[in-house]
């Protein structure tokens, strides 16, 4: 019988956040995050599937806990944002 998970997904969630955070996408390996979070390697390709998911896992995250930006600027036209933002956040979702 194959053995559970036994680590938490959000606290790999929430490292990989910070490596990526400081060290931008092509600076993190997949190992860097499995040494951070005492997991291996296996078990995060198992539960995230590859780097690119466990990254838009980690945005998507991000994301959710940060305050939305203001829907429009002090001229009274739309930042970049509000347009952009709803389509990063559908290309994470599809994850």
């Amino acid at each position: 019988m194959p053995r559970g998970r036994t680590f938490d997904k959000a606290s790999a969630v929430d490292a990989a956040i910070d490596l990526f955070w400081s060290r931008g996408f092509a600076g993190v390996s997949m190992q860097d995050i499995a040494e951070a979070t005492g997991v291996g390697n296996g078990s995060l390709y198992l539960a995230f599937g590859s780097k690119r998911a466990l990254f838009l896992a980690a945005f998507r995250a991000y994301c959710e806990r940060r305050p939305h930006p203001p829907t429009t600027s002090s001229r009274g036209t739309s930042p970049r944002w509000s347009t952009t933002a709803p389509a990063i956040r559908s290309d994470a979702g599809a994850f």
